[in-house]
Parts: C-alpha cells; sequence; structure tokens
C-alpha cells in the first residue's frame, strides 16, 4: 500500500505527479526547513525535499481555495455584510493548519518508529550477542533477527541484510542502517557492533 499524507485523500505519488507543477516555488525549502531532506529520508516517504514542499504547497491551496470559498458562499448567504471576509479568513485559517500538519508529519512518523524500534532492540541485541557468543557469524546473526518477531527493528535487520545480499560489504550496510535510523539508542548498538 502506498504512503499517504493524513490530511491528503490520495496516495504520495500521485500527490507527487499532481503538485510538480508547484516544483519552481520549492527552490529554498533546504533553507526553510534545513533538517526536513534528513527527516524525509528517515521517515522513508520517498520524496526529496522539493517534491515534499511542492505537495505542501498544493495542499495548502488546494484547502484554502477549498474552505474558503465554501464558506465565503455559505457565509454570505447568512450574514451578507461580513460572511464573505469571514469565509475568507477561515479558509486562510485552514490552510495554516494544512501547513503545520504536514510539516510536522516526518517528525511524527519519526518518532513512532524510534518507539517501534527502541520497545525491542533490548532483545534483538541481545539474541544477536548469544549468536555471537555461540560462535555464529554477524552476517548470520542479523539474518536471525530479520527473520524473528522483533517488530520494526526486524524489518530494519532485513534491509541491512539485503544489502549485504547484493553485495554491498557489512561495514557499509551497517553504516547505512546507523545514519537512516532515527533511533539513537540503535545508532550507538550499532556503532559497537
Amino acid at each position: 500500500m502506498a504512503k499517504m499524507i493524513p490530511i491528503a485523500p490520495i496516495p504520495i505519488p500521485i500527490l507527487k505527479a499532481i503538485s510538480s507543477p508547484f516544483l519552481r516555488f520549492t527552490a529554498n525549502m533546504r533553507q526553510m526547513f534545513p533538517k526536513l531532506e534528513f527527516q524525509l529520508r528517515q521517515a522513508e516517504l520517498g520524496v526529496n525535499e522539493k517534491e515534499y514542499g511542492a505537495i505542501m504547497v498544493f495542499l495548502i491551496l488546494f484547502y484554502t481555495l477549498f474552505f474558503g470559498a465554501l464558506l465565503s458562499l455559505l457565509l454570505g448567504k447568512m450574514m451578507p455584510e461580513n460572511g464573505i471576509l469571514l469565509g475568507i479568513g477561515i479558509g486562510l485559517f485552514m490552510g495554516l493548519m494544512v501547513f503545520v500538519q504536514v510539516i510536522m508529519y516526518p517528525t511524527l512518523i519519526i518518532r513512532k518508529k524510534v518507539n517501534d524500534v527502541e520497545k525491542n532492540l533490548v532483545f534483538a541485541l541481545r539474541a544477536i550477542l548469544v549468536q555471537l557468543k555461540s560462535g555464529i557469524s554477524l552476517f548470520d546473526s542479523m539474518t536471525m533477527v530479520a527473520k524473528g518477531d522483533y517488530g520494526a527493528i526486524s524489518k530494519e535487520f532485513q534491509k541491512a541484510v539485503d544489502e549485504i545480499n547484493t553485495g554491498t560489504p557489512e561495514q557499509e550496510a551497517l553504516e547505512k542502517m546507523s545514519e537512516n535510523n532515527p533511533s539513537p539508542f540503535l545508532r550507538k548498538s550499532l556503532w559497537q557492533i
């Protein structure tokens, strides 16, 4: 299933295509939000900061115009003197709320991912330690954790095992896993390994 942004009713790949005309407005995303690229990589949304910025601009404009027009029409009939201005104001407020939601979404995903990883980290590391002490190689220990029932930590180790299987050295795969994972405890553990 394709990943979705909660406020958007369509999957991210379709949003990327729809919002592509707004890419020219996102040239300064790195200056406005310096951590966004790193957060998007850790959240694994499959977009870079410019694409995410274009999606954000599209969603803000869509919801601002939608709510502004709808409420201006409704409130304009109910309160002819101030209804249109109130509708436009509420539309702008909804655009601001969409901005806050969309800009905070990668952080929320990262927090959830950190909690999922750290919930089973001790058990997975203990399993690796037991395997290593009994003479099993590091790769086989990682494979055992990847195939085990350790939640999100198993998925992270499966990515590293897949990379090693395609020819990446173990050290590089562990370094990449460390860079792309938001859990500080997992990063420290991987540096020790």
